[in-house]
Formats: C-alpha cells, structure tokens, sequence
C-alpha cells in the first residue's frame, strides 16, 4: 500500500459525514501530504460546487484548491460530445446551475423558462428545492424531444441520522412515465473516469480508490482496472439488490487503512 502515489478518496460517507470528519480521516490525509503523494477527492455531491466543498472541508481542518473532482467536471466533457446543445433546463439548485453556466453552456431554470421554449437536455442532481412543478415541467420537455441527463446515478447518499433520496431516485420520477433512460456523469461513468485521469499524475497502476459504495467508487475503480479498498463507513451498510463490485482491500474506517500504512 504504501507505493500508492495518487490516492483517490470519495468524499461523503468516507471522508466526512454531515459537518464532521470521520474517524481516521485527518490522519490518513496527513499522511498523504507528509509523503508528497498526490490526493484526489472523487465525489458525486450533486447538491454542492466545488468552492462550497473547499469551504466546507476547510472548516473541518482540511484545506484543499484544485484536488477535487466533480460531476460537472465530467458533464463539461459530456455536453462538448453532444451534437446539439441549445438549452439545459436545470432541475437543480441555483449553485448548480450558475456552475454550469459558468463554463460555458446556455442553462434555465424552471423560473427562468418562457413558453414554449426549446430544450435540448432536462439535466436533474439532487436537491431539496425541488418540488412537483419542476418535473412536471421536465416530463413536458422530455416529451418534447429533450434528452434526460443526471449529475450522478445514486439512489441515496449518507447524511447525519441515515440516509436521503439522490439523484438517481429522483431521476426514475421521469424515466418511469417516458421510458427514457439517463444518462449520468459521476461515478463510475467513463465521463467521470475520462475527467480523474486528466487530474492524476502518476500510473494507473500506483492509484488507489477509497470509498464507502461498491456500485459506484469501488465500480468505478474496477473499471480504471486500479486498487480500490472499499470502507463500510457509508452508503456499504445499506442492502442493494445489484451484485455489489468486490474490491481489492476492504475496511471498517480510514482509521484503519492508516494503521495499515502504519505498520508497512
């Protein structure tokens, strides 16, 4: 383990949950910076940008600039793929939508919308300013010949107490009435493993994949044929009815993945 030279580490339910850290997180963090070895935050957050991350992991004692990877780092590379992009009617928060605007692409909200105008692709992440007008107004949309795209396939996320309904359960609402299946953009998308190995530095073969799912980070890391250790710290305690992917290690915290490094 300790020839790892990029460590990609999820966020929610591995590192932190809620407003805390979780244990081992600090010290296997240290210890990456101490090594000089190269760390990536992974995460498929829909709810947040990457500044209200940063913020949110300084606050915790953990500072961070350019080490964390988003969805939208990956729905950038999917929407320059795309034949026609007119308009992206956002089901999503205002952050959100600013942030994808931000690099470039026309995108509506629902108050934002008038008549009867053209949408290319109705674009849903996770978010509890959502109400029933707004997928009302997407299955309209999507009627109309729109594509239905998500920031990220997870059916629910760990919060403080449990857990919550994600993108992926909020996407099935207008994949259910049209038949049209989304398409995502996090974990473990190609459109996501295509924007983490711009990021990485070093081999494949000397990155590690930490987190707490294995249908999306350990998936993930399977798919990028790289180690992965697999946390039961997260979304792993909750039963799934898809065969969960196996990973190379499997713990009970970072806590303990760090005193493994510790013994080596």
């Amino acid at each position: 383990m300790k020839s790892y030279q990029t460590f990609m580490i999820d966020i929610d339910g591995t590192l932190i949950r809620g407003d805390q850290l979780l244990p081992g997180a600090k010290e296997l963090l240290q210890y990456i910076r101490q090594q000089q070895k190269q760390l990536i935050l992974a995460t498929n957050n829909p709810a947040d940008t990457r500044k209200q991350i940063q913020v949110r992991l300084m606050k915790l004692g953990f500072p961070v600039e350019e080490e964390i990877a988003t969805p939208i780092d990956a729905i950038d590379d999917f929407l320059r793929a795309e034949s026609m992009v007119a308009t992206i009617l956002v089901l999503a928060n205002e952050r959100i939508k600013d942030e994808i605007a931000s690099i470039g692409w026309r995108v509506k909200t629902l108050q934002q919308m008038k008549g009867d105008e053209h949408v290319s692709h109705v674009l849903v992440a996770m978010s509890n300013e959502l109400t029933y007008v707004h997928f009302a107004k997407g299955l309209q949309a999507l009627d109309s010949g729109a594509s239905l795209i998500g920031l990220n396939a997870d059916l629910y996320c760990p919060i403080k107490g449990g857990r919550a309904p994600d993108t992926g359960a909020l996407l099935s609402v207008l994949e259910l009435p049209t038949g049209k299946k989304a398409l995502t953009m996090g974990k473990p998308t190609d459109w996501m493993i295509s924007a983490l190995k711009r990021k990485n530095q070093h081999d494949l073969e000397d990155t590690v994949m930490i987190g707490d799912s294995p249908y999306t980070d350990i998936r993930m890391g399977n798919r990028m044929e790289i180690d992965t250790i697999l946390l039961q710290s997260g979304v792993s305690s909750y039963q799934n009815t898809e065969l969960p992917d196996e990973a190379t290690y499997t713990f009970q915290s970072l806590l303990e993945v760090y005193e493994q490094l510790m013994k080596l």
